[in-house]
């Protein structure tokens, strides 16, 4: 009996995401990390990577509020801390530099 890839490919892993002395954990959809997707990162904001790919994290307001996973927040937070995310994802898939990752489902 062979082994499903929709079962494989539906769950979710999560990043350990450095950036300004703090650390970000990052969960995103394993199923995103295909080759037809990887071509999408080249062309498309890196704001609508996240927003696509991603599916928690712990970035919080200046009053500790969870901040939403959507476009009009990721427009908001500055490339650099989007760019590392992104980063740490493709790292953890064996296509950048590496990031520190556990199984999340």
């Amino acid at each position: 009996m062979g082994v499903k890839l929709s079962e494989l490919a539906a769950g979710e892993r999560t990043v350990t995401v450095p950036f300004g002395g703090q650390t970000i954990s990052v969960t995103y959809r394993l199923a995103d990390r295909t080759p037809a997707n990887s071509a999408v990162l080249w062309t498309e904001p890196v704001s609508e990577t996240v927003v696509r790919m991603v599916t928690a994290w712990d970035l919080t307001d200046d009053k500790g509020k969870a901040l939403p996973i959507t476009e009009k927040t990721t427009t908001k937070v500055p490339i650099p801390i989007l760019r590392a995310i992104v980063t740490a994802i493709l790292g953890d898939a064996g296509l950048g530099e590496a990031a520190s990752s556990s199984d999340a489902g």
